[in-house]
């Protein structure tokens, strides 16, 4: 009750008593995602404090944001119009803040979770207040990196545990690649927020992450709580699937996809105790066969494995190669997959009298 009263006021006797709320407490015990109930129990609401500013909530929730995403002026405050859409959210909301200098992103993001109306770069800030989900899926919305910011501010506020973001051009590049210019500020900002929250699924397919964007997400994979992680479509290739492959031990990720299927990585590395894993005509790439090797080194039960008929590459072969001998495997089968001379050899080399190899 103390972050619901202002000072030297006693506490509320009910909901409909509390007229204010401290945004900063909430945040400092845990429970910035209170922010967003607040908006919806208690309807005598009428300011939001924190870091030294006060926010009116009834001007907030009638100022028209939906605007901004198509680049118009924002209803009521035509002064605000800016090409810079995230800019031009923060400006409106500041619009209804009192307080000396700029405030706090945490607090804007509060703020607009809290009392928010409709969409806000595309991101459903109203409906993710009313209906509070488990499970959210913005795909193919093109929210852009400006769009991947704000939720990345809002996610805190949240209690997700699920987030699709397929096909949203989150590294400010096309569909096809060929326009834009690439950045994955975004990325970093949604990570970031990530290790914050409780999502364990994420769903990243089709943004042109590229080998730099994969290269973050592996630098802080172990920080957060995802056990299913889906990269596909995003040209990370080889280097992507070292850097993955890197962390993968120290992290939860029970299942990745980075290219053609989802990969098993629990039973891959013994996790979950498997004899025999058929991966067979899942238009696996050399990314995927890197992952595949980092895992089956050292599972003491995996026996068979079934790889045929994909696209593993010379580069995905070698991988596999270097580690056979560090595994329990008596039948590997990687026919079909346009492998030649070279590669051909070394797996024959590193297998051994002791593994049934097609080829």
């Amino acid at each position: 009750r103390a972050s619901c009263r202002g000072a030297g006021q006693p506490a509320p006797a009910s909901l409909g008593e509390i007229v204010e709320l401290d945004l900063e407490l909430l945040r400092a015990v845990g429970r910035a995602h209170d922010a967003t109930a607040a908006g919806r129990q208690l309807p005598s609401l009428a300011r939001l404090r924190g870091w030294g500013f006060v926010v009116d909530v009834t001007a907030l929730r009638q100022a028209d944001l939906s605007a901004i995403p198509t680049g118009l002026h924002v209803a009521g405050f035509p002064q605000l119009a800016s090409p810079d859409p995230l800019a031009a959210v923060r400006a409106c909301v500041c619009a209804c803040v009192e307080g000396d200098g700029e405030p706090p992103s945490e607090l804007l993001a509060a703020a607009i979770a809290c009392a928010g109306s409709g969409e806000m770069l595309r991101v459903p800030v109203q409906w993710l207040r009313e209906k509070a989900p488990a499970r959210l899926d913005l795909a193919r919305r093109d929210i852009g990196v400006k769009g991947v910011q704000l939720l990345a501010l809002l996610l805190p506020t949240t209690r997700l545990v699920s987030l699709g973001l397929n096909r949203n051009l989150l590294c400010g590049l096309n569909q096809g690649g060929t326009c834009g210019n690439y950045t994955a500020e975004g990325i970093a900002k949604l990570f970031e927020a990530i290790k914050g929250t409780a999502i364990t699924s994420l769903s990243l397919q089709s943004n042109h992450l590229g080998v730099p964007g994969t290269e973050l997400i592996a630098g802080v994979l172990r920080e957060t709580q995802l056990t299913s992680l889906n990269l596909a479509g995003n040209g990370i290739g080889a280097v992507g699937g070292k850097a993955l492959a890197a962390v993968l031990p120290p992290t939860k990720i029970a299942a990745l996809r980075v290219d053609g299927y989802e990969l098993p990585i629990d039973a891959l590395s013994g996790a979950k105790p498997v004899e025999e894993i058929d991966l067979s005509h899942k238009k696996l790439c050399v990314a995927s066969a890197i992952l595949i090797a980092s895992c089956i080194k050292g599972n003491a039960v995996l026996k068979g494995l079934h790889l045929e008929y994909n696209t593993i590459g010379v580069e995905g072969a070698e991988a596999i190669a270097a580690v056979l001998k560090e595994t329990q495997l008596t039948s590997l089968d990687l026919s079909h997959n346009s492998l030649k001379g070279a590669a051909k050899a070394s797996l024959k080399a590193a297998a051994g009298s002791g593994l049934n190899l097609k080829l």
